[in-house]
């Protein structure tokens, strides 16, 4: 079977000028497929040849659709330097839809969120490689003022290494126009999990709206996560925003508070940076966000001041910069400095510039910048990155990582690469050299990203 799927996405790529996204009368039939391959020299028993293959195909009548995808693969994206010893193959994702004014029935895999992510967030990641999905059902009523949906099924981690049920479920009901309350719940049993936390319930109530006032926008939520076969003590979220934007001005005051609320499927909002750690189990924290934006040219200027309490543990978060969009018609520009002082002061600089010579020449450029010191442990590191575009067809980059504390034997890391993009759709990637990895974060959940040194080529093609 791995032979097979190889074999037709290898004949769906050498041939992607007679394949088409097409149309049978009411039925239409879309299909993209990604290949991936990498010489691994970090990869474990000198197994170096790595590969991952995916074909995804769908297809729509009338108020149905279904998609399936293939997957064939000898290692896993989250753990990039564990070559399997045998390839496999699987049914990777498969769902059937039905979706009419206001009923929707979904029957195979699916993301989900559930209120802000308080009690439920399963959804894709891309930056962690974060991929999970429901395995079930869900069905989804709105009409008039009323909102109603239940869903339930399996999850499994990225590595079918880890397995759970998960069943909830939520209600809203607009009782003025533009305001609406919720309820919101899930319930998680383990199948196979390392943590064995047993089964749960997490519920919450919710308020949201806009145009408060004209100006004013609004979400809260509370929850309460209860243990039902232990003697754990019941957990709770507690989050709210509210937004004001008039003209060139845009502010939001934002609170969390979190204690015991770690139910291993929820993801509630971070209430500071996207690219900090969620931090569920003790975190109480507040900010402030200001920023205001220049029509002509369009800059846009903010600042952020945050106060948290993790562990403990009391400090700020400040943080500012700009932003400036087609200056000049060529010029593109973001900066950005804070300093999160918790522990210990942890400083971030982030860097990032194109510049428009033309409508198809560009150049583009990249710096980051994250260092601390925790009593004699020193962290720095720096990333510069450089790339020249020749769009919409070819982009050549190179990149330089530096660490004060070496990875790999390394201080000093070297790779580039090329990305070319084919009128039929495809996009060819291919770069070498050495990674220095690392944690990376996104939207509160993260991932420690492992070093690579070797050749990595990928491939993704959609059938237009």
């Amino acid at each position: 079977m791995v032979a097979l799927v190889m074999s037709v996405s290898a004949f769906l790529l050498v041939v992607p000028g007679t394949l088409r996204a097409f149309q049978l009368g009411d039925i239409s039939f879309y299909i993209t497929n990604e290949s991936l391959y990498n010489y691994n020299e970090l990869g474990n028993n000198d197994r170096n040849n790595q590969f991952y293959e995916s074909l995804s195909i769908f297809s729509n009548y009338k108020k149905w659709s279904v998609g399936l995808t293939l997957r064939a693969n000898n290692f896993f994206k989250q753990r990039p330097n564990a070559t399997l010893e045998s390839a496999e193959f699987d049914v990777y994702r498969k769902y059937i839809e039905y979706n009419s004014k206001h009923l929707k029935v979904h029957a195979g895999d699916f993301y989900s969120l559930l209120g802000h992510g308080l009690v439920l967030s399963v959804l894709k990641n891309d930056d962690i490689y974060r991929e999970r999905t429901l395995l079930g059902g869900n069905v989804h009523y709105n009409k008039g003022r009323w909102d109603f949906k239940v869903l339930g099924g399996q999850v499994k981690d990225e590595m079918d290494s880890q397995e759970w049920f998960v069943a909830g479920g939520e209600a809203g009901l607009e009782f003025v126009r533009n305001h609406t309350v919720g309820v919101h719940f899930s319930y998680i049993d383990d199948v196979d999990t390392q943590r064995g936390l047993g089964r749960r319930m997490t519920y919450s109530v919710s308020l949201r709206g806009n145009k408060l006032f004209k100006n004013f926008s609004y979400r809260t939520e509370f929850a309460v996560l209860s243990f039902l076969d232990s003697a754990r003590e019941e957990g709770y979220g507690f989050y709210s925003t509210l937004t004001y934007s008039k003209s060139h001005f845009t502010g939001f005051l934002e609170f969390k508070s979190y204690r015991d609320f770690d139910n291993e499927m929820n993801n509630p909002p971070l209430g500071d940076r996207a690219e900090e750690v969620s931090t569920l189990n003790d975190a109480v924290g507040a900010r402030v966000f200001l920023q205001y934006a220049f029509f002509e040219p369009d800059i846009q200027v903010f600042l952020n001041v945050g106060r948290y309490e993790e562990y403990g543990e009391a400090g700020n978060h400040i943080y500012g910069g700009f932003n400036i969009e087609d200056l000049w018609e060529r010029l593109t520009l973001s900066v950005s400095y804070g300093v999160r002082d918790i522990l210990y002061p942890v400083k971030k600089f982030d860097g990032h510039l194109i510049y428009q010579f033309s409508d198809r020449w560009s150049v583009e450029l990249m710096m980051k910048d994250k260092r601390y010191r925790d009593n004699f442990f020193i962290f720095e590191e720096t990333d510069h990155t450089f790339q020249v575009s020749y769009s919409p067809v070819v982009s050549v980059f190179v990149l330089h990582q530096y660490s004060h504390n070496k990875v790999i034997d390394l201080n000093h890391f070297f790779s580039g690469g090329i990305k070319v993009y084919l009128k039929s759709g495809t996009a060819i990637e291919l770069s070498g050299g050495t990674v220095r990895g690392g944690q990376i974060c996104s939207g509160g959940q993260c991932f420690v990203a492992p070093p690579f040194k070797g050749v990595k080529f990928s491939l993704l093609h959609t059938f237009k």
